[in-house]
């Protein structure tokens, strides 16, 4: 399990939006697992969904699907976080569950602009 947000290390001073913008940059720099240190200090110091989802996608892309799982599922119904869960459970070939995200997606965010396109992969799989 993804270790608890307590024992993150935090530099001093830091600020929750910036370690976010840094983590988020080295993301699009490739170096996961500084973006993934970053985020986890960002959510030690304020709990974001949006940050959550970011680390989701930080172990996504890193290959570690075992805590993006974990970590999509605790930012709920976050529409994004449930997009990147579906398609994680897609990827891994557990379309029964992508499906049901799906459907919850649609359930809980009909007039998302994702919408339409949720319907047609639960038609889909």
């Amino acid at each position: 399990p993804p270790e608890p947000l307590a024992k993150v290390q935090v530099p001093a001073g830091a600020d929750a939006t910036d370690l976010y913008y840094q983590g988020e940059r080295k993301m699009k720099a490739g170096d996961f697992a500084g973006a993934i240190a970053d985020l986890r200090a960002s959510l030690s110091l304020r709990r974001s969904l949006l940050t959550l989802t970011t680390l989701g996608q930080a172990y996504f892309d890193a290959g570690d699907f075992k805590n993006a799982e974990r970590t999509l599922r605790r930012a709920g119904s976050y529409p994004r976080a449930m997009l990147l869960l579906a398609r994680l459970y897609q990827q891994r070939g557990q379309t029964s569950k992508a499906r049901e995200v799906y459907k919850r997606f649609v359930a809980q965010h009909p007039n998302h602009s994702k919408a339409a396109w949720a319907r047609t992969m639960v038609d889909a799989l």
